[in-house]
């Protein structure tokens, strides 16, 4: 029987000892299947063995409810909510970015886990009527930018000048139009080593109009697709997106390689799909994006948010989404040709008998460590005239042995009752057991910090010291160990809801404490391959830090861990 979340001021101590560089055994391959000594090589760092230090807590709590950052004022009719994590002063610890309305707040990551209030950093700044954002190095510099996306506001893009925001959203070439942006993702789509960008919009609803439940619409404000050229600025390249994008009351947009063909596609989750589905735009190899054959993918939903992981181990993403009264959880089929919806079939449904009617951010994580992709979701209700809220209780979606998924939320302590939107799912303490901090519109930030355990896992961190994408947005990073077989990609925006998390991966391992393989595949398609350290297998429960050579052979050096 577990009690349910405690209140704490400080986290469970996880011990990291023995951090440092490593030598590596690896394997390098080319496109073309090359392999020897000339192939490219990775040097790693480790953060070393991370040992949890009292596995026992959590037979008794899941998480402990650590003080929050920050109280959340309700923004605007019902935008906003998003979240942004990531370590942006290089310190080895998250910072977290709140938007809201009248005001953003930055916080800064805390040894063990805390977080402290930055009150300076967002000074004078444009960054109030604020719906979301995330994270990405834009100018290829080595670290991350930060972009908010603004309600009625031009978007605002600030660069990270040694730790310190500058907006540089107008010498940057960011549109200047006052749209209603919710989604933001990045990605290299034309192939040419840097990060561009897209703006998801949504439009005007009319709440006293004759059309309460909202079926029919004008379309709603255009939304944006910029290439980034390199040298700081951005060409928009709107016009390359098909009408149906522009038009549709998008929540999020994100950059994937549904096909996995090695090029970014854009998959687009809408609002009110009955009059807007979904739209997939699959990349020509160019950067061209066509409006082709939709393989399942054009859902009629009230979207909302979107994850993305691999269920079923075919290689291909996977992707669950929020709507209004259902949620949706399809899976590819047919060597990634068909999507089809599981979500009756696995159990993936929200409980209307506690009032969960409109599901918000989602993320695919391994909360329990188990080697199996969960799903936490935050929910949030809007009546008939998207004036009044009540709350209702959060989720936490855990998939058992067979696939099927069940709500753990009340036995785990997550069931929060919020006006919930975006949230992060991230190791905030690093002690390899995801956290969730979410927020709730009116009342203070949840900080779930998850009490570790026995089962194994491990975090990787990929860096470029060359070019500008640096932290190889787009990589995919897959994780063997016996039979299993485990596939993430670094994301920067996409998913959740007008959120962006850390460019990094996370795997749950079980109960295997060693790893027999780790396979990255670049942005440009190299992949390199890690079969082990030290001359050693690879162990578990440690942070690895990944670095790409700068050319075949040679070796760029280290990456300092935490």
């Amino acid at each position: 029987m577990h009690r349910p979340l405690v209140h704490a001021l400080i986290f469970l101590a996880a011990c990291t000892n023995g951090g440092g560089v490593a030598t590596l055994d690896t394997t390098g391959s080319t496109d073309s299947g090359d392999t020897g000594p000339d192939a490219p090589r990775m040097t790693v760092t480790t953060s070393g063995p991370i040992v949890c230090v009292d596995p026992a807590a959590r037979e008794e709590a899941y998480f402990d409810e650590v003080l929050a950052p920050g109280e959340n004022e309700k923004p605007a009719w019902f935008w906003g909510g998003g979240i942004l994590t990531g370590d942006l002063d290089g310190d080895g610890h998250f910072e977290i970015i709140l938007p809201g309305f009248y005001r953003t707040d930055l916080y800064r990551g805390q040894p063990g886990g805390g977080f402290a209030l930055d009150d300076t950093a967002l000074q004078g700044l444009p960054v109030a009527a604020a719906s979301g954002g995330s994270f990405a190095d834009y100018d290829g510099d080595g670290d991350l930018d930060v972009l908010i996306t603004r309600f009625r506001q031009s978007n605002t893009l600030l660069r990270n000048d040694d730790g310190v925001l500058v907006d540089v959203s107008t010498a940057a070439g960011l549109p200047q139009d006052k749209r209603r942006t919710m989604g933001s993702s990045w990605g290299d789509l034309d192939g040419d080593g840097d990060l561009d960008l897209f703006l998801g919009n949504y439009g005007y609803i009319d709440q006293e109009s004759d059309d309460p439940d909202h079926e029919a619409f004008e379309p709603a404000e255009p939304s944006w697709l910029l290439l980034n050229d390199g040298d700081g600025t951005f060409t928009d390249v709107s016009e390359r997106l098909p009408q149906q994008v522009h038009d549709g009351y998008t929540f999020t947009g994100g950059f994937l390689d549904v096909d996995r063909d090695g090029d970014e596609d854009l998959y687009v989750v809408n609002d009110f799909g009955n009059s807007f589905p979904n739209v997939l735009l699959q990349n020509q190899g160019d950067g061209t994006l066509v409006l082709g054959d939709q393989l399942g993918l054009d859902i009629a939903m009230t979207g909302m948010g979107l994850g993305v992981g691999d269920l079923n181990g075919d290689g291909f993403p996977d992707m669950a989404m929020t709507a209004w009264n259902g949620n949706w959880l399809v899976e590819s089929a047919l060597d990634g040709t068909l999507w089809v919806d599981f979500s009756d079939a696995v159990g993936f449904e929200n409980d209307l008998t506690r009032t969960q009617k409109v599901g918000w951010g989602v993320e695919l994580v391994d909360m329990d460590n188990d080697g199996d992709l969960d799903a936490p979701m935050a929910y949030g209700y809007l009546d008939s005239t998207y004036q009044a809220s009540t709350r209702q209780p959060d989720a936490l979606y855990l998939q058992t042995d067979d696939g099927t998924f069940v709500d753990v939320g009340p036995a785990w302590g997550l069931n929060h009752p919020t006006i919930g939107r975006g949230f992060a799912a991230v190791d905030a303490n690093d002690d390899g057991w995801i956290d969730i901090i979410k927020r709730d519109l009116e009342g203070p930030t949840i900080y779930a910090a998850s009490r570790c355990g026995t089962a194994s896992w491990l975090r990787v961190r990929l860096h470029q010291p060359t070019g500008m994408n640096r932290f190889a947005v787009g990589a995919h990073v897959r994780v063997v160990t016996g039979s299993s077989t485990q596939e993430r990609t670094v994301f920067a925006g996409t998913i959740n809801h007008a959120s962006g998390g850390p460019p990094e991966v996370h795997f749950g391992l079980g109960g295997n404490d060693l790893v027999d393989r780790i396979e990255v595949t670049w942005p440009d398609g190299t992949v390199d391959t890690m079969a082990q350290l030290d001359g050693a297998p690879i162990a578990a429960r440690q942070i690895l830090d990944l670095t790409r050579a700068t050319d075949e052979g040679s070796s760029p050096g280290s990456v300092p861990g935490r």
